[in-house]
């Protein structure tokens, strides 16, 4: 069969062989002026005659010395094991993780802890198959030809999976290193086409954190790198490593952050000014807002107007949010988040002292739209800006953030409410906020970081896939602190638990309660995982609803409140971080959309209930509310799929 190749396209293909790199039916097709079936005729043939491996689509260099997966799995298991044990302080909960072929990387997965929550992608069905009885992890099998030596899945199917998913982290395997000192250089798990497969799912870890499991008969580490996502490189990072050293006693006390193990490289400290930051913009945005609520009543004095004008003015401010983050989306995934922050907080800062003076209904409605338009720009850039410092820092922080946005409302309400009280001019007050909020933006801009960009970007945000059920259930939450705000004192003093005077501290209640549950939400979800915060928020509002619904006295009803705000105080952080993860869309699209479709909520929703209650009664029209709240924890699996692709 080999004098049927003929002899220049042979020592062609054998020379790109030879030097590592691997051959693809279609390319040398075209490179020949031949039919594909002629090529893989030639690649069959020198398969025969052990000089390449056949893989769907062209071929692989042989790798002197390679073992098959199915043999490497009982070797140096003790060697295995503890690499494994050093590897487990880099697995986050509740995170997205990669796990390479390699029978290293199957002692990890059989040595994993019971309480990470973690979703797994794997291209080994040894490791699928090793995952398939827990019932705390979620395994995601990345398909194609499998490759023997490796144990998995190399192909170009595999690669085109691969790339359409948003992982936290990689574990990639290697069995051949190049040590020089301190530094080694991995190159792949055979085969070396491997190469081009270890590079592609490295730039999918969108915290940027690779680690890498080498096992050699000289060397064995694990290794942590920060992928860098580039096209042109085919080369793999250089990493530092370390000699393996025989472990001590195993521990069974739960796996802690990564420490000063000579066998563990620790990860790059995350970037604490963009947290700072991101935190400072959250401020800024529940601040700004928050000093409109105390001039409602001196607009309404000023202009001359009754409860169904001001209805009509408060209504620009809803629709100038939801319009401008329609445009926020598109313009924040090409432009970046820092734009957006900047430009929605300083417009915030601008048009705040306007509400304080402006003369006429038509100039105060304008004055409302522009506010709006800025409070919904700042709110999609910081939402992007957030989901991505946290992926960065590889752990929990949007609910911090979130809760960040409901101390500025306190603090912009109390001053304003102080500067009013001690009969100073409320244009002086609204100008004092607004210095303030610009010299705030001005302190966190430097700390601001690049978000993901998009070249194509649609006019506007659709939600299509899992952003949708993502948006709904925004919508259904955002819904709760609406009808909280505006029904929630009506249901109370309806009832006879308390006179109308005294029935706002429900509210109060529900809003103290939202800000010490996202304060420390941050805590729980890194314990408990996203899915099951979700799960047992949701079902702690449930029961919130039903006590405050069938309480026979205030202190039962008001503490009811307090169970609906604790529970759901973590539901909309949790939403926009899978939104910042899913795959389906980009990140600033598919928040711009859940805040979009979340704002409306709280805008109509209210609304919807008043239309409900006219017709079945108020508290008939909140057991309604509990009933749709209820899909909330129903859907909390389905929500929190993290890396879904569809």
């Amino acid at each position: 069969m080999p004098n049927d190749i003929p002899s220049s396209r042979r020592d062609t293909i054998l020379a790109r062989l030879a030097a590592g790199q691997p051959v693809r039916s279609g390319a040398l097709a075209e490179e020949f002026g031949l039919s594909e079936d002629a090529i893989r005729r030639d690649l069959r043939s020198l398969a025969a005659e052990g000089l390449c491996r056949r893989v769907y689509g062209g071929a692989l260099p042989v790798v002197a010395g390679a073992t098959p997966m199915a043999e490497r799995v009982g070797e140096d298991v003790q060697r295995k094991q503890a690499l494994a044990d050093a590897a487990l302080p880099f697995l986050e909960p509740s995170s997205f993780v990669f796990v390479d072929n390699g029978s290293s990387n199957l002692a990890l997965v059989e040595r994993l802890p019971p309480y990470l929550n973690l979703g797994i992608a794997t291209s080994s069905i040894t490791i699928a198959a090793a995952l398939q009885q827990r019932d705390d992890v979620d395994v995601l099998v990345v398909g194609g030809m499998i490759d023997r030596m490796v144990g998995g899945a190399v192909d170009g199917t595999a690669l085109e999976t691969i790339a359409r998913l948003n992982i936290d982290l990689c574990v990639l395997g290697a069995c051949a290193v190049s040590v020089a000192g301190e530094s080694v250089r991995t190159t792949p798990t055979t085969p070396p086409s491997n190469a081009r497969w270890l590079r592609v799912v490295a730039e999918r870890s969108s915290s940027r954190r690779t680690t890498s499991l080498v096992d050699t008969p000289r060397t064995a580490c694990v290794a942590s790198t920060s992928s860098r996502r580039s096209s042109s490189s085919m080369t793999p990072t250089p990493i530092s490593c370390a000699t393996w050293r025989r472990p001590a006693q195993r521990s069974r006390a739960p796996p802690r952050k990564p420490s000063p193990d000579p066998r563990i490289i620790a990860v790059e400290k995350p970037n604490s000014g963009a947290r700072l930051a991101t935190r400072l913009a959250f401020l800024v945005s529940g601040f700004g807002l928050a000093c409109w609520a105390p001039l409602v009543p001196l607009a309404k004095a000023r202009l001359a107007i009754g409860d169904g004008s001001l209805g009509l003015l408060l209504l620009c401010l809803g629709l100038g949010s939801v319009g401008a983050m329609q445009l926020a989306g598109p313009l924040t995934s090409k432009l970046g988040a820092r734009p957006a922050i900047l430009v929605g907080g300083i417009g915030q800062a601008i048009l705040l002292p306007f509400l304080a003076f402006a003369p006429t209904v038509p100039t105060m409605a304008v004055a409302l739209l522009l506010f709006g338009a800025f409070l919904g720009v700042i709110e999609v850039g910081m939402n992007v800006h957030a989901v991505e410092v946290e992926t960065q820092a590889g752990t929990p922080l949007m609910s911090g953030f979130h809760g960040l946005f409901s101390v500025g409302g306190f603090v912009g309400s109390a001053l304003l409410t102080a500067v009013l009280s001690m009969q100073i001019s409320p244009v002086a007050g609204v100008v004092t906020a607004s210095v303030l909020m610009i010299a705030t933006l001005a302190l966190a801009a430097p700390r601001l970081i690049p978000t993901p960009k998009t070249e194509e970007t649609p006019l506007v945000v659709v939600p299509r896939g899992i952003v949708i059920l993502l948006a709904a259930l925004a919508a259904i939450t955002f819904l709760t602190e609406g009808a909280m705000l505006d029904w929630g004192a009506l249901l109370l003093s309806g009832k006879g638990l308390l006179p109308v005077a005294q029935a706002g501290i429900g509210y109060s209640v529900f809003a103290v309660a939202m800000t010490a549950g996202r304060l420390t939400g941050d805590a729980i979800v890194g314990r408990l995982g996203d899915r099951r915060t979700m799960l047992w928020g949701g079902l702690l509002s449930l029961l919130g609803y039903g006590v405050m619904l069938l309480a026979p006295v205030a202190p039962v009803a008001l503490f009811g409140i307090l169970l609906i705000g604790l529970g759901a105080s973590n539901v909309v952080p949790i939403l926009f971080r899978q939104a910042g993860r899913q795959t389906v869309m980009p990140a600033g699209l598919a928040i711009a959309a859940v805040t979009t479709i979340g704002y409306a909520g709280i805008l109509a929703g209210p609304a919807a209930i008043g239309f409900v209650a006219q017709g079945i009664g108020l508290p008939a029209a909140f057991w309604l509310l509990t009933a749709l709240l209820c899909l909330v924890p129903l859907c909390a699996k389905a929500a929190t799929a993290s890396g879904r692709t569809s």
